[in-house]
């Protein structure tokens, strides 16, 4: 019993086929197919037998229409794309340091697997599409779709085009080398790729060295001298002998009061606040060149003769006696 459980869950990991039974199959990609325009043309071939006939061709091309799927998906390595992009967002002229790869990665997705969806059209003639599903496939990410679009089109465009040859699909290695551009291989024949890199250098910005300014009030003390005036009553008392006049009886015997105010000068304090320096900051924009330095591999191919043991020609004369 332990057993046949070990063997249902290593099927369900394996990710069999449905059509094939083959492990490592892509369900998207086959779904896709079969729910495309496999059925369609299996059913129109099947209507010329009547209605038992469409039945039978919708079920015939329902599992062309999967192979069909299954190859287009199976060019496409999501984790291969997924590591290629996260390792090249930031040369990409859309790059924003304020958007980190988490928030793009879902367009990237969203790219390569619509390209398997919209089979055999161009970027621009899905877009439509692209826009209109964007809301619902773009998961965690909160790009809208102007900024997603670039992304998107750059993942739809990095993982090429595909054809499909009557009910059978394109095979990983075909595939390959349509992208490529080079020949099918003939029987018997084995293709060595060779694979060269290109050095690509781009720039981005990045935050450097500033300048901070801050302010705040500081006190010192200060002193002024200013010169006051005070006033003082003082009252003497003089000895007079001399005849009163009228003018001091009136005075006299009237009981007159006088008074005397004396006034004094206090400072007073005021203060004036002025403008005496202005700090103004500015930028100087400078250009340097700066010489990268890295490696690019390039695959060497050495085609080495093997001799025959028994009569030590290579196996290329031996071929050029045969003919």
């Amino acid at each position: 019993m332990a057993h046949s459980e070990s063997n249902a869950s290593d099927a369900r990991d394996s990710n069999p086929d449905p059509i094939t039974g083959a492990p490592g199959s892509h369900p998207i990609g086959t779904g896709i197919g079969a729910a495309g325009g496999g059925i369609a043309a299996g059913a129109a071939i099947g209507s010329f037998a009547g209605p038992v006939g469409t039945v039978i061709g919708a079920v015939v091309g329902a599992v062309a229409g999967g192979l069909a799927g299954k190859g287009v998906a199976e060019m496409i390595d999501p984790t291969v794309e997924d590591a290629h992009w996260q390792e090249n967002y930031k040369t990409r002229p859309y790059y924003d340091p304020s958007v980190g790869y988490d928030e793009v990665a879902p367009a990237y997705k969203y790219g390569w697997e619509s390209k398997t969806r919209h089979e055999g059209k161009s970027f621009e003639e899905a877009e439509p599409h692209l826009r209109q599903d964007w809301d619902r496939q773009r998961g965690t990410s909160n790009l809208s779709w102007d900024r997603a679009k670039e992304p998107v089109r750059d993942a739809w465009s990095r993982v090429g085009g595909t054809s499909s040859r009557g009910a059978g699909a394109v095979t990983s290695a075909a595939a390959g080398q349509m992208a490529s551009g080079s020949r099918e291989l003939k029987e018997g024949e084995t293709s060595v790729p060779v694979v060269e890199e290109e050095l690509k250098v781009g720039k981005r910005a990045v935050e450097g060295g500033g300048v901070r300014v801050r302010t705040e009030m500081q006190e010192k003390p200060v002193e002024e001298q200013i010169n006051l005036r005070e006033e003082h009553v003082r009252v003497d008392r003089r000895p007079v002998d001399r005849p009163a006049t009228a003018a001091d009886l009136q005075q006299g015997l009237r009981g007159d009061s006088m008074e005397v105010t004396a006034r004094s000068e206090e400072a007073v304090v005021q203060k004036d606040a002025r403008v005496v320096e202005e700090v103004v900051l500015n930028k100087d924009a400078t250009e340097r060149t700066e010489t990268v330095r890295d490696t690019v591999r390039r695959t060497d191919v050495d085609v080495e003769q093997i001799r025959d043991a028994d009569t030590g020609r290579s196996s290329a004369d031996n071929d050029r006696n045969r003919a």
